[in-house]
């Protein structure tokens, strides 16, 4: 597989990855948390900036403190204050009557004769006017509370509805269904068979709408008596064709989490009492329903477009990024006015997971480059030039390219036949320390060491770092290495050792430089017939007389000002004759000052 396939397969089979990753957010409840977060903060500024309004609002008649204590008996013996107040609502006539408190499980005719006959006469008096549904609750055991049957028999057919909501995992109530945590069976839910008795009819599965209707307010229960004994007609005025609610508003009592805040006295709690809650979900009922999730084909596509940010790696991703985590969000707004509820938190997720592993891959991949780039040069150039390799600023051209360069070619003379003589490990070391001094040379000029040939060394200029002018590099590097070998040679000579001597031969031209070799042995070099020509000039330099020998190019670069010398016409072994200049650095003795004893 080529390199640039490989390439594209990693990056299709990461963005496959990612995308799986989000589907399976998505189909999980990994991202509910996120999600359900989301979801409160979309009610929340919906009931902020756009709130809906409630047609034909709920009204709740509430039983709170002060209504506990106008009333002198303990709250389970009301039964002729409850009658009494069940048959001033049959007179008033609301649409429907919901009863959200726990009506008493047994007969007290025991203990007070005829006791019940109060309760069972407001039962009979509301009967056949208005639509009734009582409130049923479970106990410790998951089990229906069972309420006194003639209670139920009198309220009328089918009268009971389960108020037995389920939170989420984090507490708080945002979905409502009839099959959603509790079987409610054949008895259905408070809520949903109160809008039954209101003529909709429907299987009520969704999450609770919380950006209708204004905060709730309530008729204290003790206060409605008192319109009851004071002043029918106001009343009758709060609610004639409404839906009522009668249901307990204790501080401590029945009260359950919701994503927003619902009660007008309480602006900043969402702990709320639980009638307010089967209130919010008949104003759903009663408006634009349950929210209903949007079709599944748009969560896909949603979860693709953000799976997408795991291609590209310019800045304007991270931008795009940044715009789209807040566009998402607005979106899902819109939707949820609308009345369904988009799922943004997988595509969130998704997007920023994308974004994330792409940079981490690009991360690896960059240090593996680096890794391989320091392998590949290290020996070549000079640190600082390494440094800019590894940083970017210098591009290295390891895929193949055509450049105009300066090659720098010397040798040792007479070095093979002076080995011969020499132990291995002294031939071996005085190569070394040559060529120690030699690289440094051509580094501090801005050349790379292309290759060490035997005794032979190959350097290139103009490449990879560019160079104002690669001949002149070249020229000085020479001039260098020159110098350096004489100071060489001094301590060569005090240690006993023969001197060295070299020639260098420089050429410009054209070259392709690129990566070369194997999968397990591979090194950047310079292909072409400059290479060639820098070779052979080198070769020509004892027989010229001249430690520098380079063809026209360089000369033509540096001018009148190189010091170069017009040897004419040459021809070099195995090539056809050129212009041929000599070079031998004045600087060159000037440096040779003695070393110190």
């Amino acid at each position: 597989m080529r390199a640039l396939d490989l390439i594209k397969f990693r990056l299709l089979a990461g963005f496959l990855l990612v995308l799986g990753v989000g589907l399976a957010v998505q189909q999980t409840e990994l991202a509910q948390p996120q999600e359900q977060f989301l979801l409160d903060r979309e009610f929340g500024l919906l009931r902020a900036f756009r709130p809906q309004p409630a047609r034909n609002d709920v009204v709740i008649i509430g039983i709170d403190e002060a209504s506990l204590a106008a009333v002198p008996e303990p709250f389970a013996l009301w039964h002729p204050h409850l009658g009494r107040f069940l048959a001033a609502l049959g007179e008033a006539r609301p649409s429907v009557l919901g009863v959200d408190i726990v009506l008493p499980s047994r007969s007290f005719h025991e203990l007070i004769p005829m006791y019940d006959q109060k309760l069972l006469a407001g039962l009979a008096a509301i009967r056949g006017k208005v639509p009734l549904v009582l409130a049923q609750t479970v106990d410790e055991q998951g089990a229906f509370r069972k309420i006194f049957p003639p209670f139920i028999s009198m309220a009328g057919a089918d009268p009971l509805g389960s108020v037995v909501v389920c939170p989420d995992a984090d507490g708080v109530v945002r979905r409502y269904g009839e099959t959603r945590c509790h079987d409610s069976g054949k008895l259905g839910l408070f809520a949903a068979k109160i809008a039954r008795n209101l003529g909709l009819e429907n299987r009520w599965e969704g999450w609770i709408d919380y950006t209708l209707g204004d905060a709730f307010t309530y008729v204290p229960f003790h206060r409605a008596m008192q319109w009851i004994d004071k002043d029918p007609e106001k009343l009758r005025h709060a609610v004639h064709g409404k839906p009522v609610l009668l249901g307990v508003i204790l501080r401590f009592e029945d009260r359950l989490r919701m994503p927003v805040a619902l009660a007008a006295r309480e602006p900043l709690r969402r702990w709320l009492p639980g009638v307010m809650l089967h209130a919010q979900v008949l104003r759903s009922m009663l408006n634009n329903g349950l929210i209903q999730p949007v079709a599944a084909p748009l969560q896909w596509a949603l979860l693709l477009v953000a799976a997408l940010f795991w291609f590209g790696r310019n800045w304007l991703k991270g931008v795009a990024l940044a715009l789209f985590l807040p566009g998402v969000f607005a979106f899902a707004l819109v939707i949820l006015w609308k009345g369904m509820h988009l799922e943004i938190a997988a595509a969130m997720l998704t997007a920023i997971l994308a974004f994330a592993a792409r940079f981490a891959y690009e991360a690896i991949r960059g240090m593996r480059e680096k890794r391989f780039l320091r392998d590949v040069f290290s020996s070549y150039v000079s640190p600082p030039i390494l440094k800019q390799i590894l940083a970017g600023k210098i591009k290295p051209g390891l895929g193949g390219a055509r450049e105009q360069v300066t090659v720098l070619f010397s040798d040792i003379r007479n070095f093979t036949h002076r080995s011969e003589n020499l132990p291995p490990a002294e031939s071996i070391g005085l190569l070394n320390e040559y060529f120690s001094e030699m690289t440094a040379a051509v580094h501090h000029c801005g050349g790379t060491v292309d290759k060490f040939i035997g005794d032979g060394l190959m350097a290139i200029f103009g490449a990879p770092q560019k160079l104002d002018c690669a001949e002149k590099s070249a020229l000085e590097a020479a001039q260098e290495m020159l110098v350096r070998l004489a100071r060489l040679n001094q301590r060569l000579k005090a240690r006993g050792v023969e001197e060295i001597r070299i020639g260098i031969g420089l050429a410009s031209g054209a070259v392709v430089l690129g990566h070369v070799g194997s999968s397990v042995r591979h090194e950047y070099t310079a292909i072409g017939d400059v290479v060639n020509t820098a070779s052979r000039l080198e070769a020509l330099t004892k027989e010229l007389g001249y430690p520098v020998i380079c063809n026209a190019l360089v000369a033509d670069a540096v001018g009148a000002a190189g010091g170069l010398i017009d040897l004419g016409q040459r021809p070099a072994r195995g090539r056809s004759a050129e212009r041929l200049y000599g070079w031998n650095p004045p600087i060159l003795q000037e440096q040779l000052a003695p070393l110190p004893a």
